[in-house]
């Protein structure tokens, strides 16, 4: 039998779901398919390969649409910690930035309040190490001149209560000049300023709010000579590790059966359609959206 014949066809039968595939190297006439057959022209055999009948396992597919965000366990907002007027914006959106890098710039009366209290305990741990250097001098002389007998042991003891009072007095003072220190870091001063605050004493109004982490500046919702409230709770800064992305898929509820954490998916974006992004899923929401239902 020749394939070059146009009067002779070579056909391939092929159980198919309950039917039966025909293959041919020629053109012919006749229906294309039946009840029972599927008929193959020449131009669509390229498509075809004649492989042995045996058992293998269809994969499952299920799509679902979605969209591409940040990775929210490596991007945060940046709130200020107090009100005030913004004097001077550093940072522009696309910016990288450093944790630490400055941001923006505030002027703000309630910055006055902790440098003065860090002033204040400065000068109290000052006074308090200065009795206790004078405790120590008076408890050594009448220690001496109780051991020559020429003071009573109660001025000894008196000293010696002194001495400790003073002591105490002076851990107490530096307990509270670590919770001033404390308390300018908490809002947004660095240690050199600080360390500055504490050489001259000179009192600023202005701070500078600063990066939390490393990355980009995705978003920025505030304008030279705003006012900012730390209470409104609104994002001045948005910076995000753009290095990896996360994909949210909404799938239906009657698939979600079908997914599992770790499970391997394949990924298409329309800004890029012909390239397949591999990914893994990490996470699965607890609860379904009510007017999509899709979890």
């Amino acid at each position: 039998m020749s394939i070059s014949a146009k009067t002779h066809l070579l056909r391939l039968a092929v159980p198919l779901f309950g039917m039966t595939l025909m293959t041919s190297f020629a053109i012919a006439e006749g229906p294309v398919k039946g009840a029972d057959f599927l008929r193959v022209v020449a131009d669509q055999m390229h498509q075809l390969e004649i492989v042995k009948v045996g058992t293998h396992a269809f994969r499952v597919e299920r799509s679902a649409i979605g969209q591409i965000g940040y990775n929210e366990d490596a991007s945060t907002i940046v709130l200020t910690p107090f009100s005030g007027r913004v004097t001077r914006l550093i940072a522009k959106p696309g910016d990288r930035v450093r944790s630490g890098d400055p941001l923006l710039e505030i002027d703000s009366p309630e910055q006055l309040i902790p440098q003065n209290d860090f002033i204040a305990a400065q000068a109290a741990k000052r006074k308090a190490s200065s009795q206790y250097n004078l405790a120590q001098i008076v408890e050594k002389r009448v220690r001496d001149l109780h051991e020559g007998k020429a003071a009573p042991f109660k001025d000894l003891q008196q000293a010696e209560a002194q001495l400790a009072s003073a002591e105490n007095d002076l851990r107490s003072a530096d307990t509270t000049l670590e919770a001033a220190r404390a308390r300018l870091r908490i809002v947004g001063r660095t240690e050199a300023e600080i360390l500055k605050l504490e050489q001259t004493g000179v009192l600023s109004r202005v701070t500078t709010i600063t990066a939390p982490i490393n990355g980009t500046v995705v978003s920025r919702k505030v304008g030279p000579g705003q006012h900012v409230k730390a209470d409104s709770g609104e994002a001045l800064y948005t910076i995000a590790d753009l290095s990896t992305m996360w994909l949210k898929a909404q799938i239906f509820e009657q698939d979600i059966a079908q997914v599992r954490i770790g499970q391997e998916i394949e990924a298409r974006v329309s800004a890029v359609p012909n390239k397949v992004f591999k990914a893994r899923i990490n996470a699965i929401n607890s609860a379904s959206d009510l007017a999509t239902r899709r979890v």
